[in-house]
């Protein structure tokens, strides 16, 4: 007694995608640098405890800049992070991640992996036991 889930959509551009997979694919070939800018910005706002604002413009750009020369590669978004002075910056992650990447992850600075099934109070206790070391 399952619904037929519906996967296509059309994007606000008029394409259309059937999938995850023709979604991942549109992003890499049309939207990188909108996936980009928007995955720092997020991270970044994280890190400052705050929203982004017309005066951080420049370090977004600095920092999509970095990224985008270094493949896509949130470990060096990271270590970019903490070469502009902010150590302070701890990264968590959710989503589902192979679990044999959580070793590299960890060891590129990641502080916490959750994947699917997570119980959401207890990855806020394991967050906040952290932050309040």
């Amino acid at each position: 007694n399952y619904v037929p889930i519906d996967r296509e959509s059309t994007l606000p551009d008029g394409v259309t995608i059937d999938g995850m997979d023709q979604l991942k694919n549109y992003l890499v070939s049309h939207r990188k640098r909108d996936f980009a800018k928007g995955l720092t910005e997020r991270i970044l706002a994280f890190a400052l405890s705050r929203d982004i604002e017309y005066h951080d413009e420049d370090l977004v750009n600095l920092l999509v800049e970095r990224f985008e020369k270094s493949n896509y590669s949130v470990p060096e978004l990271i270590r970019e992070l903490r070469r502009i002075g902010r150590e302070d910056i701890h990264v968590v992650v959710g989503g589902i991640i192979p679990e044999n990447d959580y070793e590299f992850l960890k060891e590129k600075g990641v502080l916490s992996i959750f994947g699917p099934g997570t119980i959401i109070a207890n990855a806020a206790i394991e967050i906040l036991d952290f932050l309040l070391e």
